[in-house]
C-alpha cells in the first residue's frame, strides 16, 4: 500500500506561472469551459481561499507535513499551492486517468494516482495532515459522500485538516423556491443534469447541502471546525474540518452500518427505478400488440369486404 512519504520529487517554486496549461478537453472536463483566462483565475482564487480557510484555524499552509489534493483533475488548483507548501509531501489523486497522466508530466514537486469511483484508495491510514477536495462532495450523491467521507478519515492523521467545497448558501438564494424547500426539508438534494449524464456518471452530477445537514452529518466523520458561505470562489461554501485525535470503537460500528444503510437505499432505489423501467416497456409493448391487433382486425374486415362483392 502507498505511504505519504515516498518519491516525491523536490518542488519548484516558479511552477504556478512557468507551466503549461492542461489541453482544452481536459480544461473543460474540469472547469465546464475550456476557456484559459477563466481556468487559471478560478483555480487561482481557489488556491487562496484555501490558503484564507485555513488562516481563519490558525494554520499556515506552509505548515503541514504531507498534503492531498483529493479530485486534483489537472492541476487548476494545485498549480497555485505547490509554491506555498514548502518541504511538505503533496500528492494529488483523481478518477480522470488523462488529467492524472498530464499532472504526473506537468506538475513536478507531487505525486500524482489514480482512485476508483468507490474507495479505498492506495493510500496507507493517517497518512496526511492536510486533504482538500475542491467541487469534489458538490457533486457526490449521498452514499458515495459517505464512502468517502469515511476513506478521508481514514487516511488524515489524528487532528489533521480537511476542506471540503459544496454547493451551499450561494445557490439556496438562486434556486428555484420549490427547489429551495425540498432542499431545506431533506438537507441534501442530489440532481442528475441534462448536460452532465452522458459526460459524467450518475453518481457524480450535482448535489446541494444545507449546513444543518453538513455539520450534523459530516460531523460524525470529523469535526466540524468552520463553515464559511461562499468560502469558495465566491459560491462554493468552504467546510473545514479536523480528524478527532481518537477515534471511538462505536462510532467506527456507527459509521460502517451509516454506509452499509446507505448503499442499501440506494440499491433499493434502484431497483424502483429499474422497475419503473420495466413497466414503462411492458406498457409499451401492449400498446404495440393492441396496435397489431387492431391492424389485423381491420385487415380481415377489409378482406371480408372484397369478398362478399
Amino acid at each position: 500500500m502507498m505511504t505519504a512519504t515516498e518519491n516525491v520529487p523536490a518542488a519548484r517554486p516558479e511552477q504556478s506561472t512557468s507551466i503549461s496549461l492542461p489541453p482544452e478537453s481536459l480544461r473543460h472536463r474540469v472547469h465546464g469551459a475550456a476557456d484559459a483566462e477563466s481556468f487559471l483565475e478560478v483555480g487561482r482564487q481557489c488556491a487562496q481561499d484555501i490558503v484564507a480557510g485555513l488562516r481563519r484555524i490558525d494554520r499556515d499552509v506552509g505548515s503541514f507535513e504531507a498534503v492531498l489534493d483529493f479530485g486534483c483533475g489537472c492541476g487548476r488548483v494545485l498549480r497555485w499551492l505547490l509554491p506555498q507548501f514548502g518541504a511538505a509531501h503533496v500528492y494529488g489523486t483523481d478518477i480522470d486517468q488523462q488529467a492524472v497522466a498530464w499532472c504526473s508530466a506537468n506538475l513536478f514537486g507531487s505525486a500524482f494516482g489514480v482512485n476508483a469511483g468507490l474507495p479505498p484508495t492506495g493510500y496507507a491510514s493517517q497518512s496526511f495532515d492536510l486533504i482538500y477536495a475542491i467541487s469534489v462532495f458538490s457533486h457526490l450523491d449521498e452514499v458515495f459522500q459517505f464512502y468517502w467521507l469515511n476513506e478521508l478519515r481514514r487516511i488524515t492523521k489524528p487532528g489533521g485538516i480537511v476542506l471540503l467545497s459544496i454547493h451551499g448558501s450561494y445557490y439556496m438564494r438562486n434556486l428555484p423556491s420549490d427547489m429551495v424547500a425540498d432542499i431545506e426539508a431533506s438537507g441534501m438534494k442530489f440532481v442528475v443534469s441534462g448536460g452532465w449524464k452522458d459526460i459524467f456518471p450518475d453518481w457524480y452530477q450535482i448535489a446541494f447541502h444545507t449546513q444543518a445537514y453538513v455539520e450534523q452529518e459530516y460531523g460524525r466523520y470529523f469535526e466540524v471546525l468552520d463553515y464559511v458561505p461562499g468560502g469558495v470562489n465566491g459560491v462554493q461554501d468552504l467546510v473545514v474540518l479536523r480528524r478527532r485525535p481518537v477515534d471511538a470503537v462505536a462510532l467506527e460500528r456507527e459509521l460502517a452500518l451509516q454506509v452499509e444503510t446507505s448503499r442499501l437505499r440506494s440499491h433499493i432505489a434502484l431497483l424502483e427505478r429499474s422497475i419503473e423501467t420495466k413497466n414503462q416497456h411492458i406498457a409499451y409493448l401492449e400498446n404495440l400488440i393492441r396496435a397489431i391487433e387492431a391492424g389485423r382486425v381491420m385487415r380481415l374486415l377489409r378482406w371480408a369486404t372484397r369478398g362478399s362483392r
